[in-house]
């Protein structure tokens, strides 16, 4: 019933029946939504999660090294020569010419440390590639030349020093290296005016100064030859091959204890370099006679230079004198096959294997001895004994 006074068009319409139901979503969908939901729980429940009492921190930001510069590498090449550490400034000079391998200037230093380092082949192979760099460079001229005659080119190295001053007439170096060149060839007034010329553009020249000494020493001016080394080393006090040098004309004016200190100096400087210790050990070998300390020394050299023919030679031989005739062998014979064929190593391999019982081996050092040193009674007897009886009959030198 509609109560009086209302108006029934505000009222809602009657409906007969059961009230509509809510539609209810289809079997499908319900379906998909619940995969859904199953989905989404699997991956949360699959998340990483932390440990417990681990504390998990983010991974930090990898810092960046920043590498250094050819320039910076070349001048700490430079401050590590200066200072006589002569293998790590090859190094520092290699890994700045990697940086920049066209710049010839970063060539020319370590020209000059191969080459006090003996390392003759590579010195050159470098000189090769500076000059096709820069063909007009008389530093790269001069470098290459003093390469040469250490190596024992030394008409090339006169021709390869002139072409240098040709270049640059005002070029010290270029003088020293050809001053030195020619005294190699027994030109000795012509190397003294070569030397008078570089150390008039620069009378601290290193390189005028050392050859100077080298000069004089070849002339058999000994005291004189210390005078020129010792100007040398005052430019140059950490090249460890001055003071050898130095030690070299002590010498041979019979000045053991000098020359033994000189030694010991060029040991101080450069503890690295194997002629150092090569030389220290003959000095011990031949002039005090200590043959422990001589090997001690000359097994130091060839830990450092393995391949050295000149150094193996030597201690081949001090094994010898020591009567180590089974540690002699191998060395003398690796120093033979290294190119070593000095008169003094064939005599200890000939001497050695004779000891040894070994005069198959024996026969043919002792000629070979014969055709350097005709007449030598000791190689003459040992062959003989060798064809008739090779039962031991010689002692070597304690």
């Amino acid at each position: 019933m509609i109560s009086a006074g209302l108006d029934s068009s505000l009222l809602p319409p009657m409906v007969l029946g059961r009230p509509p139901r809510k539609r209810r979503l289809s079997s499908p969908l319900i379906v998909i939504l619940l995969l859904v939901l199953i989905g989404a729980g699997v991956w949360v429940y699959r998340l990483p999660r932390p440990v417990p009492g681990v504390l998990v921190r983010p991974s930090p930001t990898p810092v960046l090294t920043p590498t250094p510069s050819a320039t910076i590498l070349f001048q700490e090449a430079q401050a590590l020569e200066a200072d006589g550490r002569l293998n790590p400034a090859i190094a520092a000079y290699e890994q700045a010419m990697a940086l920049e391998p066209e710049r010839a200037e970063y060539y020319l230093p370590l020209i000059k440390l191969l080459i006090l380092r003996g390392r003759l082949d590579e010195a050159l192979r470098q000189a090769d590639r500076a000059i096709s760099l820069a063909p007009n460079s008389a530093p790269a001229h001069a470098i290459r030349a003093m390469a040469l005659d250490w190596k024992g080119q030394v008409a090339d190295a006169v021709v390869e020093a002139q072409r240098a001053i040709q270049l640059d007439p005002k070029y010290p170096e270029g003088y020293a290296y050809l001053a030195e060149a020619l005294a190699d060839q027994g030109r000795f007034a012509e190397a003294g005016q070569a030397i008078d010329q570089a150390l008039a553009l620069d009378p601290n020249n290193f390189d005028g100064q050392r050859n100077l000494g080298y000069l004089r020493e070849l002339q058999g001016d000994y005291k004189g030859a210390i005078a020129a080394y010792e100007k040398a080393a005052a430019i140059r006090p950490n090249l460890a091959y001055v003071y050898v040098s130095i030690a070299r004309n002590y010498r041979a004016l019979n000045d053991w204890d000098r020359a033994l200190a000189a030694f010991q100096q060029a040991r101080a400087v450069d503890p690295d370099d194997a002629s150092v210790l090569d030389e220290l050990g003959r000095s011990y070998m031949g002039i005090v006679g200590d043959m422990d300390t001589a090997i001690d020394y000359l097994e130091q050299a060839v830990k450092l230079e393995p391949d050295n023919p000149k150094i193996l030679g030597h201690l081949g031989v001090a094994y010898y004198r020591r009567l180590r005739f089974e540690d002699a062998q191998p060395v003398l014979e690796r120093a033979l096959a290294l190119g070593d064929d000095s008169l003094e190593t064939l005599f200890s391999l000939g001497l050695t294997y004779y000891h040894l019982d070994a005069c198959n081996k024996a026969i043919p050092i002792f000629q070979k001895v014969l055709a350097q040193a005709p007449g030598d009674q000791t190689a003459t007897a040992g062959l003989r004994d060798c064809r008739t009886r090779p039962t031991p009959r010689f002692t070597a030198t304690p």
